[in-house]
């Protein structure tokens, strides 16, 4: 089987308390196979939630969680909002969220968040490869024309692990090369890039909600839609990163939980 991830960045914010202060990496898993299924349905959603004129067809509207149809009214945006983890779930998608909070800044370069992310790809590749070991995946960025290393740090992650594979025996890799594709990019044009988008938003705010914060009756509604999407999440987690080795006996779970030095420049992840 193939299987396309769609993914989507949320990054740390500075003015953020420390509790909620973490990046996170948003993965929509897919089935090809339903392509015309999702896309009639999502649009379906979309004509809902905005108010049309009569006889007239305007351009596709950009949809992002944070800022969701701003002309429509609190309803449209919730029962949009609500169908989408409908169609979502219908469909047999996964969702696999993985992000770190304590002691991220140890691989950032400058205090840019973004240096964080492959981090999260890397324990997103392990939580596929436990949980899901016979698809194939492709995985597919949201494309950030602002970060010059976004090829470095996703589709060069791969390219290093399929040179490796090709050096080495692959049974000694971590991670199984051949089943993963090259990682191609979205934007949020495409209802896949929306979709990701918007589960990425709702998850967060259920974060935020479970961290302690006070939200407005809106979003306090929001992070309950969030909890309609646990029958399709794989994995949603918010890890504080160990530094140092990992105890005696420890087995790993999936995402990367200890980082310890290895020469003083080069901090290896497991």
């Amino acid at each position: 089987m193939i299987r396309l991830m769609f993914m989507d960045e949320r990054l740390a914010h500075r003015k953020e308390r420390a509790a909620l202060r973490a990046t996170a990496l948003t993965c929509l898993l897919v089935d090809q196979a339903e392509h015309s299924r999702l896309r009639d349905r999502f649009y379906a959603l979309v004509r809902d939630a905005i108010s049309l004129e009569p006889n007239v067809i305007p351009p596709p509207p950009e949809i992002h969680g944070m800022n969701l149809f701003p002309e429509s009214s609190d309803g449209q945006r919730l029962a949009f909002l609500k169908g989408l983890v409908s169609l979502a779930t219908d469909l047999g998608f996964s969702i696999y969220r993985i992000g770190y909070r304590g002691n991220r800044d140890k691989f950032m370069q400058g205090n840019d968040e973004r240096e964080v992310l492959p981090l999260c790809f890397m324990s997103i590749q392990f939580c596929l490869q436990e949980d899901d070991p016979k698809s194939v995946v492709w995985p597919i960025m949201e494309l950030d024309r602002g970060h010059k290393k976004q090829d470095q740090n996703f589709s060069g992650a791969l390219q290093r692990l399929d040179w490796y594979a090709g050096l080495i025996d692959p049974m000694n890799l971590t991670i199984d090369n051949r089943r993963l594709g090259e990682v191609l990019y979205h934007s949020k044009q495409s209802a896949y890039g929306a979709a990701v988008d918007c589960f990425s938003y709702l998850l967060h705010l259920r974060f935020r909600r479970n961290s302690g914060e006070k939200m407005s009756p809106f979003k306090d509604e929001l992070a309950d839609i969030a909890g309609t999407l646990n029958p399709i999440i794989r994995r949603d987690e918010i890890i504080d990163i160990k530094w140092g080795e990992p105890p005696i006996g420890y087995v790993s779970d999936g995402p990367i939980r200890y980082a310890y030095p290895v020469t003083p420049s080069d901090d290896q992840p497991i």
